[in-house]
């Protein structure tokens, strides 16, 4: 098929060539080759709408993922309290942000086995994808989103990190400040981590950051 389709697009280049624009000849000795580069244009359209139904069908899958969610969390409110599994909070918080990382990074998972939390359950899921979009923000061009859960001695560890262009000093003590934001204007509210950080401390918990 390669091979018919290189001398098919030698073929016109020839006619074109020997023919031109203007020649009586033109019509009778183009039809067939007019004919098949319709044909040619079509097969192009269909591969291209055949990429378009399974970019659509991934992105079916992941809403139903998404509307679906995890059990723990649809039983509550976002105000309300409940016992809820981390892992899951996390794998929606993916499921809601893989758009900002399916094509900035590659996501590694290391779960650990945790117990239920009482907690904020829709509360956390924000947390997470909040700091997941800002690794994905953080990757110029490709790089890497790992995701990790811990159960410790009497708290749950979960750490995000990314091989993206990392935090000046001068910066680490203020990003969660509300408003502020190293982000060009337009592309950030700077509430993202006051966020995070008002949430965490909601919960009794701590964060911290290292670059």
């Amino acid at each position: 098929l390669h091979h018919k389709q290189r001398s098919l697009e030698k073929a016109v280049v020839h006619v074109e060539a020997r023919f031109g624009e203007t020649s009586p000849a033109r019509g009778e000795e183009r039809a067939p080759i007019d004919k098949a580069r319709g044909r040619q244009e079509i097969d192009m359209r269909l591969e291209e709408i055949t990429e378009l139904n399974a970019e659509g069908q991934e992105g079916a899958e992941r809403m139903a993922e998404i509307m679906q969610g995890p059990k723990s969390v649809a039983r509550v409110a976002a105000t309300e309290q409940g016992l809820a599994d981390i892992n899951q909070c996390l794998e929606g918080a993916i499921n809601i942000a893989w758009n900002e990382i399916k094509y900035k990074a590659n996501l590694e998972r290391d779960l650990g086995e945790l117990p239920h939390l009482c907690c904020y359950p829709q509360q956390l899921s924000q947390v997470f994808m909040n700091l997941l979009v800002n690794d994905a923000h953080a990757i110029p061009e490709q790089g890497k989103i790992k995701v990790s859960t811990r159960a410790l001695d009497n708290e749950l560890q979960i750490r995000v990190s990314d091989t993206g262009c990392g935090i000046p000093p001068k910066n680490l003590n203020r990003i969660f400040e509300p408003f502020f934001t190293t982000k060009e204007a337009g592309k950030g509210t700077g509430l993202g981590m006051s966020i995070v950080h008002d949430i965490i401390q909601k919960h009794a918990g701590r964060i911290e950051v290292e670059s």
